[in-house]
């Protein structure tokens, strides 16, 4: 409780996250629990009978995922004008600091490595790792879209989607291993000195 008195003290930081981050980021989540749960009906594994055919619940699904791209476009653009870029971006420069943040996070050491706004693990998740599983799963989407009988794309699609979803169950877990002042400035956009 002196802990949390004595931050409180010392004041909040303005815009851990501006607002038009915040909304991108929520919209993701949104449109990212909307595909998976589309994805999972289209692909027969989910045991819910709800009141659409398979061409509404495709319509829904290629819906989010024009919407998705929107918003990373958005994101993008963001980070250009605002020069967000360099902290967002894996550089080779930031390979040495990734074993620092493996041993923290993996409880190794307690001593938490200090890299700026976004860590290495998370410039790796974000600009690498998620853009380029998006640009896959697009590529895929839209090779479904007019080839819907082909099964590779179908199965590789697939996996993607999966791997998405462990990435982001890996990113919610570090977010909230990391406290709730991380959680709640992804909210608040306002976080503790």
């Amino acid at each position: 409780m002196a802990d949390i008195t004595q931050r409180r003290s010392i004041g909040l930081k303005e815009e851990a996250h501006p607002l038009i981050c915040r909304i991108l980021h929520w919209s993701w989540v949104v449109l990212m629990v909307i595909m998976i749960f589309t994805g999972f009906y289209l692909h027969g594994w989910m045991n819910v009978t709800l009141n659409l055919d398979s061409t509404r619940m495709w319509d829904i699904h290629l819906i989010c995922a024009m919407l998705l791209l929107v918003i990373v476009g958005g994101r993008l653009f963001y980070s250009i004008i605002s020069g967000d870029w360099k902290e967002l971006m894996m550089m080779p420069r930031h390979v040495k600091d990734l074993w620092p943040v493996v041993a923290y996070y993996t409880f190794l050491t307690r001593r938490e490595p200090q890299q700026g706004k976004y860590n290495v693990g998370q410039r790796l998740m974000y600009s690498l790792i998620w853009l380029t599983l998006l640009g896959a799963q697009t590529l895929t989407g839209i090779f479904l879209y007019f080839l819907p009988g082909a099964v590779w794309f179908r199965i590789f699609h697939f996996v993607i989607a999966w791997l998405f979803i462990v990435t982001i169950a890996l990113h919610v877990y570090l977010g909230a291993s990391y406290g709730w002042r991380c959680v709640s400035s992804m909210i608040t956009g306002k976080e503790w000195k």
